[in-house]
């Protein structure tokens, strides 16, 4: 629990600060034992992010493709739930529409990966079509669906930003593959139901 071991230094810390202020330690020694204390506190917590985000990354490669080793059961749930839940579905859905809308505004060198205009625009009516199904939560969604998605809109190697893909067939495919796993969401009729 690194929340935990950073709320200990930031205590040890802000006990040190206090002894400094009121004279159990000299002020100096204090301070230098109150920034100690925020320093491991900030560590920790920099650890700990650095530690989720890996476990994410490895989860979300094993959900996706397969591959890797199978993270642990307890992290795959609570990565299947922070995937499929509304937030997530809501930001991956705003950051499809924001790529549409660098696509269609005249290409501009800034911090974000330049979009592969030629292939999103060509792709435009399905990028529409899985940003609003993602914003649909009457529509189920399936854990492997939205880590395709997060890879898509994330990784610096999709088919979505320039120099990556050979052609727009390819973010096709991409697409076709993804709205494929969002369908196996959806109940299926039962074979030789009647109406």
């Amino acid at each position: 629990m690194p929340w935990l071991r950073a709320g200990s230094c930031l205590v040890a810390g802000l006990t040190g600060g206090a002894a400094g202020l009121i004279g159990a330690l000299p002020p100096v020694d204090g301070v230098i034992v109150m920034a100690v204390g925020a320093a491991g506190a900030a560590g920790t917590l920099a650890a700990g992010w650095l530690r989720r985000s890996r476990a994410n990354e490895a989860a979300d490669r094993w959900l996706a493709h397969g591959t890797g080793t199978r993270p642990a059961a307890a992290t795959l749930r609570r990565r299947c739930d922070e995937l499929t839940d509304e937030c997530s579905r809501r930001t991956l859905a705003r950051a499809l529409r924001r790529v549409l809308a660098d696509a269609d505004a005249s290409p501009v060198r800034g911090t974000r990966l330049a979009v592969d205009r030629r292939s999103v625009l060509a792709q435009r009516r399905r990028l529409e079509q899985l940003a609003a199904r993602l914003d649909d939560f009457g529509q189920v969604v399936t854990p492997r669906a939205m880590a395709l998605v997060e890879e898509l809109v994330t990784s610096g190697g999709s088919p979505l930003y320039a120099g990556t893909a050979v052609s727009p067939r390819q973010l096709g495919e991409v697409l076709a593959q993804t709205a494929f796993e969002l369908d196996m969401a959806q109940p299926q009729p039962e074979v030789g139901a009647h109406a």
